[in-house]
């Protein structure tokens, strides 16, 4: 049996600039980074032939093309499987729809996973190409690369997407302190609600092909932000990083982004009084929310002890609920307790 797993992320500053419709223009970057929630898919040879594949389904199939889920039937089109016999099983730490790249994970995978079943080597770098290749080309998902690539590379890395379609990658050189600091101060928090990626940048694509000014403007500053996130962060300023990144102005881009798909009801920081206490960074209206927060600030302290009480808290006329409340650490590359990815896959 092949036991793969494949970390979730969150994007710490110039998410939306990795789709080609962007990009192809006008070259995008940004910083993500993996956590310690996984995506894991089992692989094993049954008794007898055919195919069997248990994610949020159950399916079983005689060939390859009667395969009902998308990313597992192309994926097994990459072998030769003209007499299927496999069994495939994929189970997540976080549900679908959260914002937090399950897709990408789940079929970095699920590669890396079908790869050694076969006894092949695959780069990290021919890894997140290959996942991006089957949801983009493929199954022409209207989606970027950020998760297929910070699945594949891990750690806090950045990543410049460039016109030729070709990736750049590097992990951020960020001081100790500043690792243990983002591993004790972010947190992720389950908002009771979740979403399409799918049909919300779908409408991205569509605006920016159409050199909308409004969206690309949105984007460029995104991007901007990204570049300043990388700065703050490998300087170890954790208060301009919270500014940039998480502040409401990218709630606000973000909300431009995407408001012909959603009404706006989310409100971004739970104190705008004072930036440097609190800072939330929605993945616009997704069920996880990512927070930075100062534990020495009174207001946030309130706001987690009610929280983890399991109690409803209203900040900005939006409820957050307990649903699975989740400490998130950061998965660095720098020692052994931020281990590499490739020693996971």
């Amino acid at each position: 049996m092949i036991i793969s797993r494949s970390p979730l992320r969150i994007s710490l500053g110039g998410g939306g600039t990795d789709l080609p419709s962007y990009y192809k223009q006008h070259e995008g970057f940004l910083v993500s980074a993996a956590i310690d929630k996984y995506i894991y898919v089992a692989i094993n040879k049954p008794f007898n032939k055919g195919g069997i594949f248990r994610y949020s389904s159950m399916e079983n199939a005689q060939d390859v093309d009667s395969i009902k889920h998308p990313i597992i039937r192309e994926a097994l089109k990459l072998f030769d499987e003209k007499n299927l016999q496999i069994e495939i099983s994929s189970m997540a730490d976080i549900p679908a729809g959260t914002g937090l790249g399950s897709s990408g994970s789940f079929t970095t995978a699920l590669l890396k996973a079908l790869y050694t079943y076969n006894r092949r080597y695959l780069s990290q770098q021919d890894l997140a190409e290959l996942a991006c290749f089957i949801e983009i080309e493929k199954l022409k998902e209207p989606i970027g690369k950020q998760d297929q690539y910070i699945a594949s590379v891990g750690g806090v890395s950045s990543f410049a997407f460039h016109k030729d379609d070709t990736v750049t990658y590097s992990a951020l050189n960020l001081p100790s302190k500043t690792l243990y600091q983002l591993e004790d101060n972010l947190l992720l928090f389950f908002t009771g609600f979740s979403r399409s990626a799918s049909e919300i940048l779908k409408d991205q694509k569509i605006r920016s092909d159409n050199n909308e000014d409004e969206i690309l403007n949105n984007l460029h500053y995104t991007k901007d932000l990204g570049y300043k996130s990388k700065k703050a962060l490998e300087e170890g300023d954790l208060i301009s990083f919270g500014e940039y990144s998480i502040i409401s102005c990218s709630f606000e881009i973000l909300k431009f982004k995407f408001c012909s798909i959603f009404p706006i009801s989310v409100g971004c920081s739970l104190n705008s009084a004072s930036f440097n206490s609190v800072a939330v960074k929605f993945a616009p209206f997704n069920s996880a929310a990512v927070n930075w927060a100062d534990f020495n600030s009174a207001s946030v302290k309130e706001f987690f002890d009610t929280i983890l009480k399991g109690e409803s808290v209203t900040y900005n006329d939006h409820n957050w609920y307990n649903n699975n409340g989740l400490k998130s650490y950061i998965q660095g590359r720098s020692s052994n307790r931020y281990p590499l990815l490739n020693k996971d896959l």
